[in-house]
């Protein structure tokens, strides 16, 4: 969730800040003079300045650890939800009587704290490099403990949070990109604290930290090498050296990257960080908008890191003056969980399947076309690369109808639903409309061929009788 940051709320000349009762200033030990109008404080470990500006008014900033406010300024090594979050802020807000929504961040540090099944040094051992990056140890004197590598708008970290903090939390590993310049996350429109506040805009985050993983070059240090060739050794040892990675460019780097991986996944497993990051993340989120309501395991369903869980059923509001959103009305963060007891007669969302496995995905986001990755794993991988194949294989019969100038193509479309039922229209190309959704209602495109009175000069022998034929045979039915 989020942790660390930056931020600053501008108040006027006649703000109610300065004689607040928590301020420090700084005075001259043999005169007793203030020395400036600066004043600072530091409360739960999070330290709050307030400085005047030129026109007059007061800069109030706030840096540090929310995490650590929110537990009293002891530690930040347990779960912090995005209810705890919201709570923390407002606490903040209520206490200095500033206005969230005034109160703009200039940095911003996004993380989770992932509970292992074994101990987090087993994972450490395994990174190699950040792209062309080469991670540096957090604690030089605990070589072992963590490693971090800094670019130009964010900073990535990967450590043991039991031995950074001090606190015995088992095997817990910490993933954390910590954003210094805001330009990063414009796309997220996370500007002001009150931004903080709204789930629709800090659950994308957790895209920030599965692409940074994906950068992430891994290696498996319990592969025993006796198993490789002399050649495949070779490589082994050329791509475990993170200087590697340095002196490869940009432009080859895919290519290294995909060679390494297939040798990789032969003979030794990489790291499901990501499948950790993101149960852990959707965990967070799931205590505030669930509450306590049971949720059945379903197949496939991680064992031993939470999901996001079912956020689509409805039903009457219990409070009689709260009028009813409607399911195709609602945003996805806004939907109730309302008539608990009677939710087996309240009625359900249309079911959504999988466009590839015909698999149920109404326990999915709306926007979801496939299986989940972040769910169902490998599983739901496979099913987002064979729709991708898909699509990508009817825009190649169609660039080729369009080449060889067939006028007419044969479109099977499936089914709506799970019936598995199929119909066929016949369109001109001038007809085609390429679009994404199009593609994904089609079952398999066929190119019909141009009927001519004879056969082209480059068809001989029995393709020149064969398409005589089918001639012969469409001259017959249109004369009947």
């Amino acid at each position: 969730m989020i942790d660390g940051i930056k931020a600053t709320y501008i108040g006027t000349a006649n703000s109610h800040l300065p004689a607040l009762p928590c301020w420090e200033i700084t005075v001259n030990e043999s005169t007793g003079k203030r020395v400036n109008d600066n004043r600072h404080a530091e409360i739960r470990n999070l330290r709050f300045d307030l400085k005047p500006t030129r026109g007059g008014g007061y800069a109030f900033n706030l840096a540090g650890s929310l995490h650590k406010y929110n537990n009293y300024g002891l530690h930040n090594a347990d779960t912090y939800t995005m209810a705890a979050l919201q709570n923390t802020i407002s606490g903040i807000v209520d206490t200095f009587g500033i206005d969230a929504k005034e109160c703009e961040i200039h940095g911003l540090e996004i993380g989770v704290n992932i509970p292992l099944p074994y101990p987090p040094i087993r994972l450490l051992k395994n990174i190699v490099s950040f792209g062309g990056k080469t991670f540096e140890p957090i604690n030089k004197r605990l070589l072992r403990n963590g490693v971090g590598v800094c670019l130009d708008r964010y900073s990535v970290k990967v450590y043991d949070k039991a031995k950074q903090s001090g606190v015995d939390v088992g095997n817990m590993l910490r993933f954390e990109v910590s954003v210094n310049k805001m330009q990063a996350l414009e796309q997220y429109g996370i500007k002001t604290m009150a931004d903080l506040q709204n789930p629709e805009k800090v659950y994308p985050l957790k895209a920030v930290l599965l692409n940074a993983v994906k950068n992430i070059v891994w290696t498996d240090t319990t592969v025993n090498l006796d198993r490789l060739t002399d050649r495949e050794q070779k490589q082994w040892l050329y791509y475990n050296n993170p200087r590697s990675w340095v002196n490869i460019n940009r432009k080859k780097r895919y290519y290294h990257l995909k060679k390494w991986n297939e040798l990789l996944s032969h003979y030794g497993n990489i790291p499901e960080l990501e499948t950790y990051i993101s149960g852990t993340w959707n965990a967070l989120f799931e205590a505030e908008f669930i509450g306590r309501l049971h949720r059945p395991k379903k197949e496939n369903e991680a064992v031993k890191i939470g999901t996001f869980a079912l956020l689509e059923c409805t039903g009457q509001t219990s409070h009689k003056d709260t009028p009813k959103t409607p399911y195709q009305n609602a945003t996805f963060f806004s939907r109730k969980i309302n008539n608990i007891n009677g939710a087996k007669n309240a009625q359900m969302p249309p079911p959504r399947c999988c466009l590839s496995c015909g698999k149920n995905i109404n326990h999915q986001r709306p926007q979801s076309r496939y299986c989940s990755e972040a769910i169902n794993g490998k599983a739901g991988k496979k099913c987002r690369n064979a729709g991708s194949n898909h699509r990508r294989d009817l825009k190649i019969k169609i660039n080729k109808a369009m080449k060889n100038e067939h006028e007419f193509i044969a479109v099977t479309y499936r089914a709506k639903d799970a019936s598995g039922n199929t119909y066929t229209d016949t369109l001109h190309v001038s007809e085609l409309h390429i679009t994404r959704d199009w593609l994904d209602k089609i079952e398999r495109i066929d190119l019909l061929p141009t009927v001519r009175s004879e056969p082209p000069e480059t068809l001989t022998g029995q393709a020149a009788r064969d398409y005589l034929q089918l001639f012969t045979n469409n001259k017959t039915k249109v004369e009947k």
